[in-house]
């Protein structure tokens, strides 16, 4: 929604305005989750999933800003496969916690 509202007020490049907030995003959204994942390590199995998450977020936030120039594009493309692969180990993070996924150790 924030992506959004931004695009609309600033009319002078909009994409690339989507894709500092999604850099922001993914950088603060990472390093939440690593906190969280070292935090609920006590009380929660297959946190390492949430680490894991966390650290992918925080690499794609330093790639995209490090080649935004390079083109919406391609960002585009590393943002999606973000996506699918951040689901997925949410998915079997959600499974985890709900004992579905058996734990070993």
């Amino acid at each position: 929604m924030a992506a959004g509202a931004l695009a609309f007020m600033c009319r002078h490049e909009p994409r690339q305005d989507l894709l500092d907030v999604i850099i922001v995003w993914a950088l603060a959204g990472g390093v939440c989750e690593m906190a969280a994942s070292v935090r609920l390590r006590e009380h929660i199995r297959g946190e390492w999933l949430l680490g894991l998450c966390g650290t992918m977020s925080v690499l794609l936030g330093l790639f995209l800003l490090i080649s935004s120039p390079a083109g919406l594009l391609a960002s585009s493309w590393w943002i999606a496969g973000y996506a699918l692969i951040f689901g997925t180990l949410l998915v079997l993070l959600g499974f985890r916690l709900q004992g579905r996924i058996p734990t070993t150790g």
